[in-house]
């Protein structure tokens, strides 16, 4: 079978004298040295107006900051929350993730590719984890657009491969024998949804693809 290219020690030196501890001023501790300056300050000669102004400012900006990191921080929970939401709607859907990675698992594959241009020759290659091509198939179309096909899992002689991941090649060239960037895409359904720190990802039996990959939903968008 063929293959497809392209397709020394540090020491931390020791600590020595006393160990600060770092603390993040709040507002609340900002507002106790406000009110006790207020309270020890000198009656015969009290605060400048001017400078004790600016100090109520810096309290304001102070205050107004924590609120907007709270704001921030919900806004993130919430956009966290809806992505989860609409990857459970995928479920039972037919998608089409920009992959060139695939899973076989002994039921016939789609996949495709992306022209961006059309090309005067295209063809397409099954690669193995071992990067070495497993068979090589007809190319279903050279205009420009997406173009898919359905591999059964077989090499090149008929014989049946094992199930795992595999990957797509798309070599594409035009009338001057240029290469053309050809975008690989896997059509599948998806049939579950991974939620983890990860990220949200579609489960489909040709593999996981996380939302970003996702390039058209049937009946829809993601």
């Amino acid at each position: 079978m063929s293959a497809i290219n392209g397709i020394g020690s540090q020491t931390t030196p020791a600590a020595t004298g006393t160990s600060l501890t770092t603390q993040t001023l709040g507002k609340e501790d900002f507002l106790q040295l406000l009110v006790a300056q207020l309270e020890n300050q000198d009656p015969l000669n009290p605060a400048d107006p001017t400078e004790f102004t600016a100090q109520l400012a810096q309290f304001s900006a102070l205050e107004q900051m924590f609120n907007m990191n709270k704001t921030l921080e919900g806004l993130g929970s919430l956009s966290g929350d809806m992505e989860r939401l609409s990857a459970l709607g995928l479920i039972g859907r037919e998608v089409v993730a920009e992959s060139d990675i695939f899973r076989y698992q002994d039921t016939p594959v789609e996949f495709g590719y992306h022209l961006p241009v059309s090309a005067s020759e295209v063809s397409v290659h099954i690669l193995n984890t071992n990067n070495q091509t497993v068979a090589t198939l007809t190319a279903p179309g050279t205009s420009a657009g997406e173009h898919f096909l359905s591999w059964d899992g077989r090499n090149d002689a008929g014989t049946p491969l094992p199930p795992g991941d595999y990957r797509i090649a798309v070599v594409a060239r035009d009338m001057d024998d240029r290469k053309i960037e050809a975008t690989t895409l896997v059509r599948a359904t998806v049939d579950g949804v991974q939620l983890d720190a990860a990220g949200t990802r579609v489960e489909t039996t040709s593999g996981a693809f996380a939302l970003s990959q996702l390039q058209n939903v049937k009946g829809g968008t993601p």
